[in-house]
């Protein structure tokens, strides 16, 4: 019985300890990352801005080969939308829509993950001798909840895997 007592006031001890660390957490997380590509800046662009190419090299295209994709009449450019569901946790359901798209500068996305949140992505594009900068940048607010701050940091983690990921692949598909 004393085991057990002890193991509930540990447990309690370290629910206590990670709100109030979690409190403190800020609730805004940002992933970026960054490749050069050597192919033209037009190409690269063209790329990212139409959805229906994402298929190619995103990565969480590349987790679920068998997600179901709804695209809207509109494939690229800004208001260009799809809806995706699948079964992999990883990758979930949502919709994801680009919002502002100026050619071979930037595209601005908008996700929308459910009741899971959303969060804002922006690609942006850097012409250089030897071909394309692309910097990939997230952001999103984890909310109030203390436990969902908490998540901030690993989300860094996590994401920054996958982002790093997609525009390898994105480097590979443009150097063809």
């Amino acid at each position: 019985m004393k085991i057990l007592k002890t193991f509930l006031f540990v447990l309690i001890a370290l629910v206590v300890i990670a709100l109030v660390i979690g409190f403190f957490m800020p609730s805004h997380m940002q992933v970026d990352r960054a490749i050069e590509i050597n192919a033209p800046v037009d190409k690269v662009f063209a790329q990212i801005n139409d959805l229906k190419n994402w298929e190619q090299w995103s990565p969480w295209h590349q987790m679920d080969k068998k997600m179901k994709i709804d695209y809207a009449a509109q494939s690229s450019g800004t208001g260009a939308f799809y809806v995706w569901n699948s079964n992999n946790k990883n990758v979930g359901s949502g919709k994801l829509t680009i919002t502002e798209s100026v050619p071979n500068e930037f595209v601005k996305t908008a996700m929308d993950f459910g009741d899971k949140g959303s969060g804002s992505a922006v690609f942006k594009f850097e012409k250089l001798s030897t071909g394309t900068k692309v910097n990939w940048s997230m952001e999103s607010d984890m909310g109030n909840n203390p436990f969902m701050k908490l998540l901030g940091p690993m989300m860094e983690t996590m994401i920054g895997k996958s982002f790093e990921e997609g525009l390898g692949s994105l480097k590979s598909l443009c150097e063809k």
